[in-house]
């Protein structure tokens, strides 16, 4: 574990002490390498039932908005059931106040029309895209 913490920071562009959670004074910690501005992450909102991009996003919502984007693939490929998809997204947090899209027919929907080119996911920082 410590390696793989290590090897991440330096990816990141942190110290190894940053990197395995005991930044130095003044030295940058490794939440300032993954926190808002890390990347853009598309989901799709449950409010507004459309796609929505958020274009500073953390690496814990990047990484988030990939696991729903990865259950909305397997809904529509039939590799999880509507009553699957909506028992797991229905109980997630929000991020930044905004829910994920539970409703396995809806997802269905969008996933299936809304062009590939709008699904964004991209590293701004600490990782190559």
């Amino acid at each position: 574990m410590y390696r793989q913490r290590v090897a991440r920071g330096e990816t990141l562009g942190v110290s190894r002490s940053a990197a395995v959670g005991h930044a130095t004074p003044g030295e940058p910690s490794l939440s300032a390498a993954t926190g808002r501005g890390f990347g853009e992450a598309t989901f799709f909102d449950a409010e507004s039932g459309t796609v929505l991009v958020l274009d500073d996003a953390t690496a814990s919502d990047m990484r988030r908005a990939g696991r729903y984007m990865n259950l909305t693939r397997q809904l529509r490929e039939g590799a999880i059931s509507e009553a699957e998809f909506r028992r797991r997204v229905s109980r997630w947090a929000p991020i930044r106040g905004r829910q994920f899209l539970a409703d396995p027919q809806r997802a269905l929907a969008l996933a299936i029309t809304t062009d590939r080119d709008d699904i964004i996911f991209r590293y701004l920082r600490g990782r190559d895209a």
